[in-house]
């Protein structure tokens, strides 16, 4: 159940261990650090814990069980119209920031210092690392992981069940200095779709897709885009195998079966 926070005189509402200026508050909160501010209209959930130093903007919806560490800002950079959803069991980790207008799914979870700037949708399952950054207007499926340090720009789209490796840093201009580049941007994110893996460290060139099931080796370079079930390594990246022509040298998936198979996937993440 969801209450909306309010304080009318004081347009905001101050929290600290040793001033609260209502003191019902204490009853939708967990627990909550020192030195906190919530700005009026904030919808919390139950079970909801705040770290120390978390700053909360107006029209931000904060779904049940949801951990939050210290220094976290929601909502930042509000506009009118603009409503910020964190997802039920979410943990996000000291000092992240959620800008406004973004749509956080389920069991969502984000490491330290890491950015989601405006607009941007992130489904259930998720998994951001510490130090990674999203553009706005990004779309991001669920089941996802992104390591630590990963950069993905505006209008960039990760489909379901995809990983992101440690640095791996995605681009979306191809002439950063045209004074007509935010029109082009919409037209030239990256589409990485399902189940598609993209090694440590690549690096991806605008206008590109990576199709469903590929792999791009760690430390590539893709400059074009990759069809469904390739794999690619390299500087610039070239196709070496079929994904479906891989088997698990140490038969961690199902003896002679193919680790990347799409139904072994979904089995894992029932528990089968």
């Amino acid at each position: 159940m969801l209450c909306n926070l309010q304080d009318k005189e004081n347009g905001l509402v101050y929290m600290s261990k040793q001033i609260l200026l209502d003191v019902e508050l204490r009853n939708y909160f967990n627990d909550f650090g020192k030195n906190c501010v919530i700005y009026p209209g904030v919808e919390v959930g139950e079970g909801v814990s705040l770290g120390h130093f978390v700053l909360i903007y107006n029209n931000v919806k904060i779904g049940d069980n949801v951990r939050i560490s210290d220094r976290v800002t929601l909502g930042e950079n509000p506009k009118e119209g603009l409503e910020t959803k964190i997802g039920e069991c979410t943990r996000i980790f000291s000092g992240a920031t959620i800008q406004s207008g973004t749509i956080i799914g389920k069991n969502f979870t984000m490491g330290s210092n890491a950015v989601i700037r405006t607009n941007s949708i992130v489904g259930d399952d998720v998994i951001l690392g510490l130090g990674s950054e999203i553009g706005a207007n990004v779309k991001i499926g669920s089941d996802v992981k992104m390591n630590s340090h990963v950069f993905v720009p505006d209008y960039t789209e990760v489909g379901d069940h995809t990983y992101l490796g440690p640095y791996v840093v995605v681009t979306n201009t191809l002439h950063p200095r045209c004074p007509k580049v935010w029109e082009c941007i919409p037209k030239t994110g990256v589409k990485i779709r399902d189940y598609a893996i993209v090694g440590a460290g690549s690096l991806l060139m605008p206008e590109i897709e990576i199709g469903e099931h590929a792999i791009v080796g760690a430390g590539s370079v893709v400059i074009k885009s990759i069809e469904p079930y390739s794999i690619v390594v390299g500087n610039p990246a070239k196709k070496i195998k079929d994904v479906r022509d891989i088997k698990c040298p140490e038969r961690i998936a199902l003896i002679e079966e193919n680790p990347y198979d799409a139904r072994l996937i979904e089995l894992r993440m029932r528990g089968k």
